[in-house]
């Protein structure tokens, strides 16, 4: 969710919370599926699995690892929620690490959204 953020200068804009340094975009019904997604593989798993090392990262290497811009590890992942129904989360690395980043939207005609411009702060 974006939350209201405010900059050096006190205006305020929206942003989002990143943690472990990573980030993705999804919509409202591909949030409930990767959750419950998640949820089954963690309930099928031994106790100490990650779903990031285990899954996750074996997808960032294969997605974006070869790519001559990207870490040999990956810096971006489409992962597919499910396939039937066209759901995926696209993931990246934020580039610092967690924290909170800023998110500019460009409207067409005031009322589509058609851009969305994020500061890395790179």
């Amino acid at each position: 969710p974006l939350d209201k953020l405010l900059t050096k200068q006190g205006k305020a804009h929206e942003g989002f919370h990143a943690d472990a340094g990573l980030g993705c975009f999804m919509d409202a019904a591909t949030h409930r599926r990767y959750l419950k997604q998640v949820d089954d593989w963690y309930w099928e798993q031994p106790k100490g699995a990650n779903y990031f090392q285990q899954v996750l990262a074996g997808e960032f290497e294969t997605y974006s690892g070869s790519h001559p811009y990207s870490h040999a590890y990956g810096d971006w992942n489409n992962h597919v929620v499910d396939v039937t129904q066209g759901l995926n989360v696209m993931m990246f690395s934020t580039g610092w690490g967690h924290g909170y980043y800023p998110a500019y939207w460009g409207y067409a005609d005031g009322e589509e959204a058609v851009e969305l411009t994020i500061d890395f702060q790179i």
